[in-house]
């Protein structure tokens, strides 16, 4: 009982969303070039870490169409594409620096590839993995040292979604890999 406890507990605290407004809050203070301006970070903050935590909101009063923890995952999944559509589609418009247009497109690569993988191949990788390994993904890209802190969280994520069954090991771990390769894969020709 204490073991799901705590399970629970890290699940909430290393929620997705928290998680990038960390980094990328981290990204513009340290790492000069990524947000051009204010405006760009509030946008990418709007888009990768508020529009996605909605689900949690507007599960509530679209119960009919998304119902139980399944239902909001799905709206969860739903948002998330749509927001990294959005910051994608945005960045591009307004000519953002390539930096941001990689993370933009990252976040989206992994979106779909999640919603193909759940709704095609009902694989269903953890969006709390892909979701916590992006950030830190980001941190390695963007050769910052700091990613080291995200191993034990990796560490943490992985045992919490595992004890709680929300997933088995292969989806965990294919989620915590995802953003690693998506991003190795579009590193050369955006830095």
């Amino acid at each position: 009982m204490k073991k799901e406890l705590v399970s629970k507990i890290i699940r909430i605290i290393t929620v997705p969303p928290l998680l990038a407004l960390l980094v990328f809050t981290y990204l513009l203070f340290r790492v000069p070039g990524i947000f051009l301006h204010i405006s760009d970070y509030i946008m990418a903050v709007s888009f990768i870490s508020i529009f996605p935590s909605l689900a949690y909101i507007l599960q509530l009063p679209l119960h009919k169409w998304f119902p139980g923890r399944d239902g909001q995952r799905k709206l969860a999944i739903v948002l998330s594409v749509i927001g990294y559509i959005c910051g994608l589609a945005t960045s591009l418009l307004l000519h953002q620096s390539p930096q941001l247009i990689f993370i933009y497109l990252t976040y989206f690569i992994c979106g779909l590839i999640i919603l193909v993988s759940s709704k095609v191949f009902h694989f269903k990788l953890s969006g709390h993995a892909v979701g916590s390994a992006g950030p830190i993904a980001m941190l390695i890209m963007f050769h910052q040292w700091i990613f080291l802190i995200g191993i034990p969280i990796l560490i943490c994520v992985f045992l919490s979604s595992y004890r709680l069954k929300r997933h088995t090991f292969a989806q965990i771990i294919s989620g915590i890999i995802l953003p690693f390769i998506v991003g190795f894969v579009l590193y050369p020709a955006f830095l």
